[in-house]
């Protein structure tokens, strides 16, 4: 089970939104009525202005030259994409890698996207925005980023441990 590299708040929205942001014109929010971890999830709504609406994570430091997986559960409606973004360490963008499209229900469900970073790739952003111009509501918990080729159970950042990692630890002297 890989390490989630994203904050705590980052991956439940317990407190708040920080650490995130509002992709394109769209709003996010805090919100108590969906959840699949905790009381909460991040709100999204997107105001039908242009495509790539939704939010995204601030830049996490991450090793280059490794596979990250993006991952997150979601619910509402419309059609949406969830993206893994490899950036250099000024914050550069380098490249995106996108899911297929994902056509949300009222029911949370798990979508994820893995991408193999470069040598300059040493931050990551997670994304999900609309895949087309549309005004849409969607939640999104459980957000993951880690290191791995692909997506392992969710959990909370800081409830990770070398001891329930298990064989996925390495270990540098």
């Amino acid at each position: 089970m890989g390490q989630n590299l994203l904050t705590d708040n980052q991956a439940s929205v317990e407190t708040d939104t920080t650490g995130l942001f509002a992709n394109g014109s769209s709003t996010i929010s805090r919100d108590a009525t969906v959840n699949k971890h905790g009381v909460a999830s991040l709100k999204t709504i997107t105001d039908n202005a242009a495509g790539g609406e939704g939010w995204g994570s601030l830049s996490r430091d991450v090793s280059a030259s490794l596979a990250y997986t993006a991952s997150a559960w979601v619910t509402g409606s419309g059609t949406v994409v969830i993206q893994i973004n490899e950036r250099n360490s000024g914050d550069g963008d380098i490249g995106s890698t996108s899911s297929a499209q994902i056509t949300l229900t009222g029911t949370l469900t798990r979508c994820s996207v893995s991408r193999t970073f470069g040598a300059t790739g040493v931050k990551a952003r997670t994304r999900i925005i609309t895949d087309s111009q549309q005004g849409i509501t969607f939640h999104s918990d459980n957000m993951q980023l880690e290191q791995s080729a692909s997506a392992t159970p969710w959990r909370l950042p800081s409830r990770w441990s070398a001891r329930n990692a298990g064989r996925d630890l390495v270990v540098h002297f």
